[in-house]
């Protein structure tokens, strides 16, 4: 649906409600996915409504009015929509926050009745809706909302049909709720409780699911060589789930944490070996990061003009994608190769330091990072810049986003 636009005929049965449960799911997908030229054929208020953030309050009438409420259209009930908006938030969880936000708030609202759908059946769904919407608003951020939403699912589920897939899920969202939150042995702890459920029910693709994010949990913990060895542990089941998107996600993070560990030329040969199966699996954002680390790992053997070409790629990717915080530690990244190409690209690289400073200004950026940028553009303005400064710098920042205790120690040479 997202590549064919669906036939007016079937836009026009949509909103007289009359699809079928089997069709329904696919045209909400296709219309909240962004197409603009769809959305047109449905008229300006349906339009807004699947194109921005609206609250609670405004989406009533919208759906009421074009056939998106169960109530006055027999055809489209509200838990078919619900479950084609989760389909879509899980789909959206690389590509776009905020509109996976939008698709979660409106699960959530259209959740609100189902009846169709037994007592116990409506507040699984219930349920489910106010989790995804959790773990949407922990994506975006947005930690105090997220376990608000967390909690609601959470209540919910006492009223439900005690699911244990359902329970597991909700487990998954408060440890990575638990991870932003940087209490990564709590959150450890719960992913081994749910690794240890999906071996015992068989559910290979979730247990490995699970041990690798309890890896990613020890490596924002600074314990690399811990998340290295649960990560070459968890490709025996991914090997065994035939999950290619699980195998990205562990090669991905294998190559991070090969660099980090300052093993770059093993980096690059897991890079080489597997860069066409990378280029296709996990979301944009994951792509230009793998780009960001490209350069890390040129910067590391040496190969500076190759660093700084993938570095500015991967800026000007950051900046398209709106990705402010990513994009400034990319010109950070090309400030550093650039002044460590010396003579007369010293200029050019206090420049790039200089831009990398506004960039990061315009951030919410917690206090011991501005300390680091405080002295950086100390520095600046004293003509003391110099390549080991920016990397220390741009190995602080990175080290800074998961550990709030973490404080700058500056090194000039």
């Amino acid at each position: 649906m997202r590549d064919h636009h669906p036939a007016p005929s079937l836009l026009h049965r949509f909103l007289n409600g009359e699809l079928s449960k089997t069709e329904t799911p696919a045209i909400v997908r296709h219309l909240l996915a962004g197409c603009s030229h769809c959305r047109e054929q449905l008229g300006p208020e349906t339009g807004r409504l699947l194109s921005q953030d609206l609250p609670p309050q405004q989406l009533h009438r919208l759906l009421v009015v074009h056939g998106l409420d169960h109530a006055p259209v027999e055809g489209v009930p509200a838990a078919v929509i619900v479950e084609a908006l989760l389909g879509l938030t899980w789909d959206l969880r690389h590509e776009n926050p905020e509109r996976m936000v939008f698709c979660g708030q409106l699960a959530v609202w259209m959740a609100r009745s189902m009846p169709e759908l037994s007592p116990q059946l409506e507040a699984d769904l219930r349920a489910r809706a106010w989790a995804e919407c959790a773990n949407a608003l922990r994506v975006s951020a947005r930690l105090p909302d997220s376990l608000d939403y967390l909690e609601n699912a959470e209540e919910w589920v006492l009223a439900g049909t005690g699911d244990p897939a359902l329970r597991l899920r909700l487990k998954e969202i408060r440890a990575s709720l638990y991870c932003s939150q940087q209490r990564y042995a709590e959150a450890a702890e719960l992913a081994e409780e749910v690794l240890q459920a999906r071996l015992r029910h068989g559910d290979l693709a979730g247990a490995a699911s699970a041990m690798i994010k309890k890896a990613v949990y020890a490596g924002y913990g600074g314990r690399f060589e811990e998340e290295l060895r649960l990560l070459e542990m968890s490709e025996f089941l991914v090997d065994e789930a035939g999950e290619p998107e699980l195998r990205g996600f562990v090669l991905h993070n294998k190559i991070y944490t090969l660099v980090e560990l300052g093993r770059a030329r093993e980096a690059w040969a897991l890079l080489e070996a597997n860069r066409g199966f990378l280029l296709k699996s996990g979301g944009s954002i994951n792509r230009i990061k793998l780009l960001g680390i490209e350069g890390r790992i040129h910067a590391c053997i040496g190969h500076l003009e190759l660093a700084a070409g993938a570095f500015c790629e991967a800026r000007d990717a950051f900046a398209q994608a709106d990705v402010r915080g990513h994009e400034a530690l990319m010109i950070l990244d090309l400030a550093t190769v650039v002044m460590r190409q010396g003579g007369s690209r010293h200029p050019e690289a206090v420049t790039l330091a200089i831009q990398a400073l506004r960039t990061f200004a315009a951030l919410n950026l917690q206090p011991h990072v501005v300390d680091a940028m405080l002295l950086l553009a100390d520095a600046v303005q004293q003509g003391l810049v110099t390549a080991v400064l920016l990397q220390s710098v741009a190995d602080f920042v990175r080290r800074a986003e998961h550990d709030g205790q973490a404080r700058y120690q500056p090194q000039f040479e």
